[in-house]
C-alpha cells in the first residue's frame, strides 16, 4: 500500500489521522481515515460526483480524501434508516454498489467535500500539486477521461 505524506499532512489540518488501508474509509470512533492510492475502483464514485457536481474540477484522489474527511466532519450515521438497508443490500449483492453513493450519510459526506472544494480553491490546488508530485502523472491522472483529449477527426 502506497503511503502518502500529502494526504497525511492534509488530514492533519483537520485534526484527522490518515493511514494506508484496503480502500478509502472513515473510522468515526478513532477520527481516522484510511486510503488506498492507485487502486482502480473509484469509477462509480467519480461518475457520481461528475453528475452531481459538474461545476467542480478536482482530482479523484482529492475528492476521495475529502469525502472521507466529510464523514468525520458531518458525523452523520443513519443506523436504522436507508443507510442500513443499503449496506445490507450491498453486502448481500442485492443492490448495485452505485446505490451506495446515494445513501444519506454518503451524500452528506460528498456534499461536505464539495462545499470545501468550492470554498478553498487555493488549498485544493496546493494539495493537488503535492499529490501530483508524490504520486506521479500516471496514478494522479488515472481517473481522467483521456478519450476526449485524444482529439482526432475520424469518420
Amino acid at each position: 500500500m502506497t503511503k502518502s505524506k500529502a494526504i497525511k499532512n492534509f488530514c492533519k489540518t483537520f485534526g484527522i489521522k490518515a493511514k494506508p488501508d484496503e480502500y478509502f474509509c472513515a473510522y468515526m470512533s478513532t477520527n481516522k481515515i484510511g486510503y488506498l492510492i492507485g487502486q482502480d475502483y473509484l469509477d462509480t464514485f467519480i461518475e457520481y460526483i461528475s453528475d452531481m457536481y459538474p461545476d467542480i474540477e478536482a482530482n479523484a484522489w482529492v475528492w476521495a480524501t475529502l469525502h472521507e474527511i466529510g464523514h468525520l466532519k458531518v458525523k452523520q450515521e443513519f443506523p436504522n434508516g436507508l443507510s442500513k438497508y443499503i449496506e445490507n443490500g450491498i453486502n448481500r449483492m442485492m443492490l448495485s454498489t452505485k446505490m451506495h453513493h446515494y445513501d444519506p450519510s454518503e451524500v452528506a459526506a460528498t456534499h461536505w467535500a464539495a462545499k470545501y472544494i468550492k470554498k478553498h480553491p487555493k488549498k485544493i490546488k496546493k494539495f493537488e500539486k503535492k499529490l501530483r508530485k508524490e504520486l506521479g502523472e500516471e496514478i494522479f491522472n488515472m481517473y481522467i477521461d483521456t478519450e476526449e483529449d485524444m482529439g482526432g477527426g475520424g469518420c
